[in-house]
């Protein structure tokens, strides 16, 4: 495994005093607990509103043959402090952990507010993105007046592990009938309900430059030169199908690839696309 040398990083030790294969690099205004894997091209993983860096363990598995992967605890989830509605913050996050952990620049991979962290890191911090993947990300999109007030009277009443159901369940539904969110298995299931501090701390206030990306227009994006691939499942939401139509239509040169079967649970129910798909951004 190669990883750039970087003094301010350092290992995180369990209570029994064993490395769990943690690290945190400090950033301004938090510490970001990440985890590298394999050796090759990097590939930096960002999980979205609800999610800690295990949320791509067989992703991970799967590239560590071919590629060195960076999975993290963005800012406000799991072992990371110090949460932001900021997109600009998280970007700036995902940017030094590619200088500083990789050393060049990464193949970039974003599921749902992951992929709006990508694209914001696109914008602001290009020299540092050799490819993107965005998997579903939420440009221009918000949960309906209905949720959203669903949502805020959950976190009022100190409800923050039903919020985040609630959003799940929102995002994971299925426009043949069903929700994702009665499919996944109770581990899975507690690593999004496990970070619902992280979805209140990210979501609760509104902000000019919050994950929505109101910020960037369309038209701004049809400039960006990364070779970016748009993920999209054919039975995901129908929110998320409509950004994905805004979006592309900005912007032609975004190549798309529909998932068949899938909803907005693509890195768990389809893996391999995900790994395929970096495979065909950048050949290992």
């Amino acid at each position: 495994m190669t990883v750039k040398d970087d003094q301010t990083t350092k290992d995180i030790v369990s209570d029994e005093g064993e490395l769990d294969g943690l690290r945190v690099l400090p950033v301004e205004g938090s510490d970001l607990t990440y985890q590298v894997s394999g050796d090759g091209p990097p590939v930096l993983l960002i999980h979205g509103v609800l999610g800690v860096l295990e949320v791509w363990a067989d992703i991970r598995d799967a590239l560590a043959t071919t590629h060195q992967i960076i999975s993290y605890d963005r800012r406000g989830h799991g072992r990371s402090p110090n949460g932001t509605p900021d997109v600009r913050v998280h970007a700036r996050d995902a940017a030094e952990l590619i200088e500083r952990v990789a050393g060049e620049p990464a193949i970039v991979v974003g599921w749902s507010g992951g992929a709006n962290v990508a694209m914001e890191l696109i914008r602001a911090h290009p020299e540092q993105v050799g490819a993107a993947i965005l998997v579903e990300p939420g440009f221009h999109g918000f949960p309906g007046p209905r949720l959203v007030l669903k949502l805020h009277l959950q976190w009022l009443r100190g409800h923050d592990r039903a919020a985040a159901e609630a959003l799940g369940r929102y995002f994971f539904a299925r426009r043949s009938g069903g929700n994702g969110w009665d499919e996944i298995d109770d581990g899975r299931r507690e690593l999004l309900l496990g970070d619902a501090e992280g979805l209140r701390g990210e979501l609760r206030p509104l902000h000019r430059f919050g994950l929505s990306l109101f910020h960037i227009i369309g038209k701004e994006v049809a400039d960006w030169s990364v070779p970016m691939t748009y993920l999209i499942g054919r039975d995901t939401v129908q929110m998320l199908e409509k950004c994905h139509g805004r979006l592309t239509s900005a912007a032609p040169q975004i190549r798309t690839v529909e998932v068949p079967g899938a909803c907005h649970l693509i890195p768990w129910e389809q893996p391999d696309a995900v790994v395929h798909a970096v495979h065909s951004a950048v050949p290992a």
